[in-house]
């Protein structure tokens, strides 16, 4: 039965335990510092916890009062491999470990390998350990113990396969399998203080002794300490060793066919939500130039931790299984295995221990993975991430190439991958499991301010860029706020609106619509299913139906409509969305930039200005037409204006007189035309000197421009003398330098009033049409009101009357991007 090998046994160990001594009289004591955690005590003195961890790593924790920079740490955290600040604490640890202990099933494997056994084929397999699930291990272990070599299962048929030995039990078997007894002499007193010769192994232990396996622990220094730890847990380097110079026969002849398994460099550490399918190790596989190697199976170990980093134990605090569903394996886009389930490696056969060295890990069988002589393959291992989760958790996924990698060459020999642990502590990679990802807000893209004449439709008013992180949500609900300044907490009525309408995309990217009606200034939109992809954008818009005047009344010129969507103190009465991975749901999620949506202002009738092209461009002496501009009345009703401004600009001293208002070529008599206090009207004279002058242009009797009509009207000026050669004059209109539509309000709503009032609550503070007034270079009326009137004027002076409540600045008439008609001399 033993034959030469035909191995595809789980091949232990490690690369990382180095070459195979001549004699183990040089067995070191292993690097630890701590085989408990009471021998932490010295290391961490001054520290606030410890622990020793499963690789016998002294885990020391620090909370000075101060800590804000891990630089800060240096001198706290001295004597340590690493220093870190977190949540003002400073964090330390030392990463000096010892080879893994070693488990019954691992030890089964590698004693196997040893003694040469045949693969165990299908028609051979044998089980006597209930719990023993892997058949091949099964056979293995039968095997052994039909043989005599090891009785490894207790009482009630289980085996505990993942129970760890100590060095006792390992030197009793070895010696059993070599029969080196036979020829062993008791020695006349104990080679080791701890071991004694009334001890069940002393026998083994001295025999293995005088074979040159064993010779016990040595110092720092490399003194033997005359002890040999029987009872301590047998590490896996040291056993791999041992076991080389006990089976010289196998381990001499191995196969030429070599494998190097090595951690790729993706994926890296990075941050994932839970539900989520995440790329967690990458492994670079590099056959040497002897021959292929087909991989048989893989072993992927699973690390779980509630903290990070530095904290992050060897084999991790929490049960991976409650943060990992399965685990798959890539070669590129293309699955090679999976998905496995995950299963507990418990060596105190007690359920997870946290620190203990319990891990779990998935299993590919049967593989067939050829790696191509003096080839290199790489597989990425990804994780399907469970949703259950309550708080972050951090994740690590680890393989051992000689213990976790089965491999073989083209004549079914066992090649022993070399490499030591992928991933061990620190972990990198390292995956930040979040139990949600995240959902924002911010208004872009918004239509300009505006007036928007009553009874139109499907008017957009504002625009939402909503992006999602990490993964993608389905909004379900949102709530459309009109509210005419600052943040969307306060909804204000209004009967402007008669409908609202919020347009988005759906999962498909199909444009989906929901409409209803303002109730009290606000609606809640629901059971839309707006879909945010993960780390993308995707847009919603808000668009209104404004009300027609018959319905409302003249009330409705002026108010003031401004929506989005709720931005302040949300619930889950006012906005719901939900995870498309992790299905947590977001109730009040951050939207910003409220401030930058516009409002819109209704209007019966809106005008609109253009510039006439084609005027002349030279300045000649004697009649000069300025600028001319067309103002044309929106279908929906008349418009009347009582005053227009232009700003006229010269370059140089320029003798304008006897400036005129022209409607088409007909001159204008019932305007008056000031320069500041100076009339600069036809026959008065005076003259524009050098400089910017606001040239005010008022009615004495309101100009009113039809329905659907249109009128041009030009800024004429007289020219007397020659100026300089070159100058220029420049003329534009003039709407209003003030950023809101109604300087006062004394009518029904800021938007709104009368052109004057005896006590000074109106449009002019002034009788004077003559004045500038700050805001009120133009005064127009969409002649909303059912009786609209225009007060008496002579000369640019009230007289008599105030006019009707439907008087409005230029706010919203977009005639500043009119650009100016120049003249030059």
């Amino acid at each position: 039965m033993r034959n030469a090998m035909m191995l595809t046994a789980l091949t232990i160990l490690l690369t990382a335990c180095g070459p195979a001594p001549t004699n183990l009289a040089t067995d070191a004591q292993p690097p630890v510092q701590c085989n408990a955690d009471q021998e932490c005590t010295v290391d961490c003195s001054g520290f606030d916890s410890f622990s020793c961890s499963s690789k016998g790593i002294c885990i020391c924790k620090s909370k000075p009062a101060q800590c804000s920079a891990d630089s800060e740490c240096t001198t706290q955290c001295a004597g340590f491999d690493t220093a870190a600040c977190k949540a003002g604490a400073c964090q330390c640890s030392k990463t000096t470990e010892k080879c893994p202990a070693l488990t019954r099933a691992e030890f089964v494997e590698m004693l196997y390998l040893f003694m040469g056994y045949d693969r165990c084929p299908d028609s051979k397999l044998k089980k006597s350990c209930s719990d023993v699930k892997d058949s091949l291990l099964a056979c293995k272990w039968k095997t052994l113990q039909d043989e005599g070599i090891l009785d490894l299962s207790n009482m009630n048929g289980t085996c505990s396969p993942n129970t760890k030995l100590n060095r006792a039990e390992i030197i009793k078997i070895v010696i059993t399998a070599i029969d080196g007894l036979n020829s062993y002499t008791a020695p006349a007193s104990p080679t080791y203080k701890d071991v004694k010769s009334a001890d069940w192994y002393f026998d083994y232990v001295e025999a293995a002794t005088q074979l040159g396996l064993v010779s016990g622990y040595k110092d720092a220094n490399g003194s033997l300490t005359g002890k040999f730890g029987p009872t301590d847990k047998a590490d896996q380097c040291w056993a791999y060793n041992m076991m080389k110079l006990a089976f010289p026969s196998t381990a001499a002849n191995p196969t030429n066919t070599t494998l190097a398994v090595q951690i790729a460099s993706t994926p890296t550490s990075q941050t994932y939500v839970k539900g989520e399918t995440a790329p967690a190790l990458g492994i670079a596989m590099t056959a040497g130039s002897s021959g292929d190697v087909k991989v048989k199976q893989l072993t992927v170990r699973t690390y779980a931790d509630s903290a990070p980093g530095a904290f992050f134990s060897a084999t991790g605090d929490t049960p991976a299984n409650t943060v990992v569903a399965n685990v798959t394996l890539y070669d590129g886009n293309n699955l090679v295995a999976g998905p496995a389930t995950l299963s507990l490696v418990d060596t105190g056969a007690s359920g997870f221990v946290p620190d203990s060295g319990d891990y779990y890990k998935a299993t590919f069988k049967n593989l067939s993975l050829t790696v191509g002589k003096g080839s290199t393959k790489m597989f990425t291992v990804k994780v399907g991430l469970k949703n259950t989760m309550t708080a972050t958790r951090y994740l690590a996924v680890d393989v051992v190439p000689p213990v976790d990698v089965v491999a073989e060459d083209s004549s079914a020999k066992a090649v022993i991958p070399t490499g030591g642990a992928l991933n061990s502590a620190p972990h990198s990679p390292e995956l930040t499991i979040v139990t949600a990802g995240t959902l924002i807000a911010s208004s872009e893209g918004n239509p300009n301010a505006a007036i928007v004449v009553a009874g139109t439709n499907n008017k957009k008013v504002s625009r939402y860029r909503f992006h999602a992180l990490r993964e993608g949500y389905t909004v379900n609900k949102v709530t459309v706020v009109n509210d005419v300044a600052g943040a969307f907490d306060v909804p204000v009525a209004t009967s402007a609106v008669s409908s609202v309408t919020i347009k988005y995309p759906d999962v498909n990217g199909v444009i989906q619509t929901r409409s209803g009606s303002l109730v009290a200034g606000s609606i809640v939109m629901s059971n839309m299913k707006f879909y945010v992809p993960n780390g993308q954008d995707a847009y919603l818009e808000i668009y209104v139906d404004v009300n027609t005047l018959a319905s409302v009344g003249e009330s409705l010129s002026g108010q003031t409509i401004r929506l989005g969507i709720s931005d302040t103190g949300n619930t889950v009465a006012t906005f719901d969305a939900i995870g498309k991975l992790s299905s947590a749901t977001v109730n009040s999620p951050t939207i910003s930039n409220g401030s930058a949506v516009n409002q819109f202002v209704v209007r019966k009738s809106v005008p609109t200005f253009t510039k006439v092209p084609g005027l002349s461009t030279t300045l000649v002496i004697g009649q000069n037409n300025l600028t001319s501009v067309k103002i044309c009345a929106n279908s929906a009703g008349s418009v009347s204006f009582g005053r227009t401004t232009f700003r006229v600009t010269s370059s140089g001293y320029l003798p304008l007189m006897d400036f005129a208002l022209l409607r088409g070529g007909t001159k204008l008599t019932t305007v008056n035309i000031y320069a500041g206090s100076t009339n600069v009207a036809q026959g008065s004279g005076a003259g524009v000197v050098f400089g910017d002058l606001l040239v005010v242009v008022s009615f004495n009797q309101e100009e009113t421009i039809s329905a659907g009509s249109c009128s041009t009207f030009s800024l004429r000026a007289e020219l007397k003398s020659a100026p300089s050669t070159g100058t220029t004059v420049a003329t534009r209109l003039v709407v209003s330098t003030t950023t809101e539509p109604q300087l006062l309000s004394p009518c029904y709503h800021g938007n709104t009033g009368r052109v004057y009032a005896v006590n000074g609550s109106a449009l002019l503070a002034t009788n004077s049409f003559t004045a500038h007034v700050q805001g009120a270079e133009m005064i127009w009326s969409d002649k909303s009101a059912d009786a609209h009137s225009y007060p008496t004027i002579q000369k640019g002076v009230v007289v008599a009357g105030s006019g009707s409540c439907d008087y409005t600045n230029g706010w919203g008439l977009n005639v500043t991007e009119l650009p100016p008609h120049t003249l030059t001399f």
